[in-house]
């Protein structure tokens, strides 16, 4: 057990680097969803831990601690305890690392965010082919050639099943990864983006928008690895970025804000 003088500065410094980090300070915008991400996964590897008795905190709700924002906006009940809040927050640390398949408990507590998260692997999936397309197209273009369709290029590679498997087996952080080492091959090998301007992504199958050609592709490809989203508010893809980014930034300051309540509560008790 740490000695009384060490826990009493832990609990500061935690409490410190809570309360700068609260999104009145502004700094969830400035924060990319990869950040956040990793913030909420450190903060829930803790909160197991060190929360190793949640029982004790079964009389607070978490409203007690977000009152500023309504719970049901970020997938919570005004009315869930925090031990409640403990095993959803461990349930989705689970989904996000391994995938749902590997969830004992907590399961029907982040149902709702569990659905986004899912929703979100199987867009981040299907941005990764249209990166991987993007990546062979170029090439074929550099050397005169005429790329084939995209649906034929995804038979072709027979990595069309990869964007209908199972959904208890999305693990967002590795899917995550996929995607951005896919936008980073594909900025590597693709040496001359302007000559995709000459192909419509309509006759390539890539989208169905008339005005976009395979260079506008690129280019939000690469603009939205960084998951910023400023440049696309209105998509569909940085609609579900942005609210989970919020979600999870809420739940690691939360997560944290328990870790210091639990850690008080011990100092206390000894």
């Amino acid at each position: 057990m740490q000695a009384p003088a060490v826990l009493e500065n832990t609990v500061m410094d935690m409490e410190a680097s809570t309360e700068k980090n609260r999104p009145d300070h502004n700094t969830e915008s400035r924060l990319c969803f990869v950040t956040v991400l990793e913030r909420f996964v450190k903060s829930a590897t803790v909160l197991e831990e060190t929360v190793l008795f949640p029982s004790v905190l079964m009389d607070l709700s978490v409203n007690a601690f977000e009152a500023k924002i309504n719970p049901n906006e970020i997938y919570l009940y005004k009315e869930m305890d925090l031990r409640t809040f403990c095993r959803m927050v461990k349930s989705l640390r689970i989904q996000l690392l391994q995938g749902c398949s590997f969830i004992e408990e907590g399961l029907e507590e982040n149902k709702q965010i569990r659905n986004k998260v899912e929703e979100l692997c199987l867009q981040l999936k299907s941005l990764t082919q249209h990166a991987k397309y993007l990546r062979y197209a170029s090439k074929e273009i550099a050397f005169s050639k005429k790329p084939v369709s995209f649906q034929e290029y995804n038979v072709q590679t027979c990595e069309r099943m990869l964007l209908c498997e199972d959904h208890s087996t999305c693990n967002l952080r590795d899917t995550l990864q996929m995607f951005l080492d896919a936008v980073e091959e594909m900025e590597k090998e693709t040496l001359f983006p302007c000559l995709l301007k000459s192909f419509r992504t309509l006759d390539y199958g890539c989208s169905m928008n008339s005005e976009q050609n395979l260079n506008d592709l690129f280019v939000r490809s690469v603009l939205l690895a960084a998951s910023y989203c400023e440049n696309f508010d209105e998509s569909a893809f940085c609609q579900i970025v942005t609210k989970l980014k919020n979600v999870f930034n809420f739940y690691a300051i939360m997560v944290e804000e328990i870790i210091v309540m639990y850690r008080r509560k011990v100092h206390e008790d000894y």
